[in-house]
Protein backbone atom coordinates (compact mmCIF):
# COMPACT_ATOMS: atom_id res chain seq x y z
CA UNK A 1 0.00 0.00 0.00
CA UNK A 2 1.22 3.55 -0.67
CA UNK A 3 -0.13 7.06 -0.76
CA UNK A 4 -3.39 7.01 -2.67
CA UNK A 5 -2.93 3.65 -4.38
CA UNK A 6 -2.85 -0.06 -3.85
CA UNK A 7 -1.00 -2.83 -5.70
CA UNK A 8 -1.61 -6.55 -5.50
CA UNK A 9 -0.28 -9.59 -7.34
CA UNK A 10 -2.80 -12.12 -8.62
CA UNK A 11 -2.53 -15.87 -8.14
CA UNK A 12 -0.97 -16.11 -11.61
CA UNK A 13 1.67 -13.48 -10.82
CA UNK A 14 0.10 -10.61 -12.74
CA UNK A 15 -0.11 -7.25 -10.92
CA UNK A 16 -3.11 -4.96 -10.50
CA UNK A 17 -3.17 -1.40 -9.20
CA UNK A 18 -5.84 1.12 -8.30
CA UNK A 19 -6.26 4.47 -6.54
CA UNK A 20 -4.37 7.74 -7.01
CA UNK A 21 -1.89 7.81 -9.88
CA UNK A 22 -0.45 11.33 -10.07
CA UNK A 23 3.08 10.07 -10.82
CA UNK A 24 2.34 6.83 -12.65
CA UNK A 25 2.69 4.81 -9.45
CA UNK A 26 0.08 2.31 -10.64
CA UNK A 27 2.29 1.33 -13.60
CA UNK A 28 -0.59 1.30 -16.06
CA UNK A 29 1.01 3.64 -18.59
CA UNK A 30 -0.97 6.76 -17.72
CA UNK A 31 -1.36 9.22 -14.87
CA UNK A 32 -5.11 8.63 -14.56
CA UNK A 33 -6.36 7.40 -11.21
CA UNK A 34 -8.39 4.18 -11.18
CA UNK A 35 -11.46 3.31 -9.10
CA UNK A 36 -11.22 -0.41 -9.89
CA UNK A 37 -8.17 -2.70 -10.21
CA UNK A 38 -6.22 -2.19 -13.44
CA UNK A 39 -3.77 -4.70 -14.92
CA UNK A 40 -0.16 -3.50 -15.05
CA UNK A 41 0.44 -4.59 -18.67
CA UNK A 42 4.25 -4.61 -18.70
CA UNK A 43 4.31 -7.12 -15.81
CA UNK A 44 1.84 -9.51 -17.44
CA UNK A 45 3.25 -13.07 -17.41
CA UNK A 46 6.38 -11.95 -15.50
CA UNK A 47 5.42 -14.10 -12.46
CA UNK A 48 5.76 -11.32 -9.90
CA UNK A 49 6.60 -12.79 -6.51
CA UNK A 50 7.06 -9.65 -4.39
CA UNK A 51 5.72 -6.08 -4.43
CA UNK A 52 6.81 -3.12 -2.35
CA UNK A 53 5.83 0.53 -2.54
CA UNK A 54 7.00 3.88 -1.27
CA UNK A 55 5.05 7.14 -1.20
CA UNK A 56 4.64 7.50 -4.97
CA UNK A 57 6.65 4.68 -6.50
CA UNK A 58 6.55 0.89 -6.53
CA UNK A 59 8.90 -2.02 -7.14
CA UNK A 60 8.37 -5.65 -8.02
CA UNK A 61 10.54 -8.75 -8.01
CA UNK A 62 9.83 -11.54 -10.49
CA UNK A 63 10.20 -15.20 -9.59
CA UNK A 64 13.48 -15.07 -11.57
CA UNK A 65 14.80 -12.36 -9.21
CA UNK A 66 14.54 -9.42 -11.63
CA UNK A 67 13.63 -6.01 -10.17
CA UNK A 68 11.21 -3.57 -11.85
CA UNK A 69 10.44 0.00 -10.71
CA UNK A 70 7.93 2.70 -11.68
CA UNK A 71 6.29 5.92 -10.48
CA UNK A 72 7.92 9.07 -9.12
CA UNK A 73 11.69 9.42 -9.24
CA UNK A 74 12.28 12.65 -7.31
CA UNK A 75 15.25 11.30 -5.29
CA UNK A 76 16.41 8.48 -7.55
CA UNK A 77 14.10 5.96 -5.89
CA UNK A 78 13.51 4.12 -9.18
CA UNK A 79 17.18 3.12 -9.35
CA UNK A 80 17.46 3.84 -13.06
CA UNK A 81 19.97 6.72 -12.86
CA UNK A 82 19.75 10.03 -14.65
CA UNK A 83 21.20 8.77 -17.94
CA UNK A 84 18.02 6.88 -18.83
CA UNK A 85 16.01 10.13 -18.91
CA UNK A 86 18.66 11.92 -20.94
CA UNK A 87 18.91 9.18 -23.57
CA UNK A 88 15.19 9.34 -24.40
CA UNK A 89 14.16 11.56 -27.28
CA UNK A 90 10.72 12.21 -25.70
CA UNK A 91 9.05 11.74 -29.10
CA UNK A 92 7.50 8.47 -28.03
CA UNK A 93 9.06 6.60 -30.95
CA UNK A 94 11.77 4.76 -28.99
CA UNK A 95 10.19 1.62 -27.44
CA UNK A 96 12.86 1.58 -24.71
CA UNK A 97 11.67 4.99 -23.54
CA UNK A 98 7.94 4.33 -23.65
CA UNK A 99 6.31 5.90 -20.62
CA UNK A 100 9.39 7.80 -19.38
CA UNK A 101 8.79 11.43 -18.55
CA UNK A 102 11.02 13.77 -16.59
CA UNK A 103 10.65 12.82 -12.92
CA UNK A 104 8.48 9.73 -13.30
CA UNK A 105 8.11 6.48 -15.20
CA UNK A 106 4.63 5.35 -16.19
CA UNK A 107 5.45 1.68 -16.87
CA UNK A 108 7.61 -0.76 -14.86
CA UNK A 109 11.23 -0.59 -16.03
CA UNK A 110 14.03 -3.01 -15.19
CA UNK A 111 16.57 -1.80 -12.63
CA UNK A 112 19.60 -2.33 -14.87
CA UNK A 113 22.23 -1.96 -12.15
CA UNK A 114 20.90 -5.17 -10.57
CA UNK A 115 21.10 -7.21 -13.78
CA UNK A 116 22.98 -10.41 -13.08
CA UNK A 117 21.89 -10.41 -9.43
CA UNK A 118 19.08 -12.61 -8.15
CA UNK A 119 17.08 -10.39 -5.81
CA UNK A 120 15.15 -12.09 -3.03
CA UNK A 121 13.75 -9.33 -0.88
CA UNK A 122 12.89 -5.67 -1.23
CA UNK A 123 11.69 -2.99 1.13
CA UNK A 124 10.44 0.38 -0.06
CA UNK A 125 9.75 3.32 2.18
CA UNK A 126 8.82 6.92 1.44
CA UNK A 127 11.45 7.69 -1.23
CA UNK A 128 14.03 4.94 -0.82
CA UNK A 129 14.51 1.19 -1.25
CA UNK A 130 16.68 -1.60 0.09
CA UNK A 131 17.13 -5.01 -1.53
CA UNK A 132 18.88 -8.23 -0.58
CA UNK A 133 20.43 -10.33 -3.34
CA UNK A 134 21.33 -14.02 -3.41
CA UNK A 135 24.97 -13.35 -2.45
CA UNK A 136 23.73 -11.89 0.85
CA UNK A 137 24.66 -8.33 -0.15
CA UNK A 138 22.25 -5.43 0.42
CA UNK A 139 21.82 -2.45 -1.89
CA UNK A 140 20.05 0.85 -1.25
CA UNK A 141 18.98 3.77 -3.43
CA UNK A 142 16.83 6.91 -3.36
CA UNK A 143 16.56 9.54 -0.63
CA UNK A 144 19.42 9.44 1.90
CA UNK A 145 18.98 12.72 3.83
CA UNK A 146 19.54 11.09 7.23
CA UNK A 147 21.67 8.10 6.20
CA UNK A 148 18.72 5.71 5.78
CA UNK A 149 20.42 3.87 2.88
CA UNK A 150 23.31 2.70 5.06
CA UNK A 151 25.94 3.95 2.62
CA UNK A 152 27.95 5.82 5.29
CA UNK A 153 27.07 9.26 3.88
CA UNK A 154 24.08 11.54 3.24
CA UNK A 155 24.11 11.49 -0.57
CA UNK A 156 20.95 10.47 -2.49
CA UNK A 157 21.56 7.55 -4.85
CA UNK A 158 19.99 7.18 -8.31
CA UNK A 159 21.44 3.69 -8.75
CA UNK A 160 21.57 0.74 -6.34
CA UNK A 161 24.61 1.15 -4.07
CA UNK A 162 26.02 -1.51 -1.78
CA UNK A 163 25.20 -0.93 1.87
CA UNK A 164 28.29 -0.27 3.99
CA UNK A 165 29.32 -3.09 6.33
CA UNK A 166 30.39 -2.14 9.83
CA UNK A 167 30.48 -5.63 11.32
Amino acid sequence: QFTGGLMTPSIGGDVYGWGANDFGQLGTGSRRSANVPQLVPVLRNKEIAWLSAGSEHALAISSAGLVYSWGRDQHGQLGIGNADYNSCDQSGTDPNCLGIERGYVLYPSGVGALRGERTYQISSKRDQNLVVVQRGVSYGWGLNAVGQLGTDDLVDRTLPTEVARSF
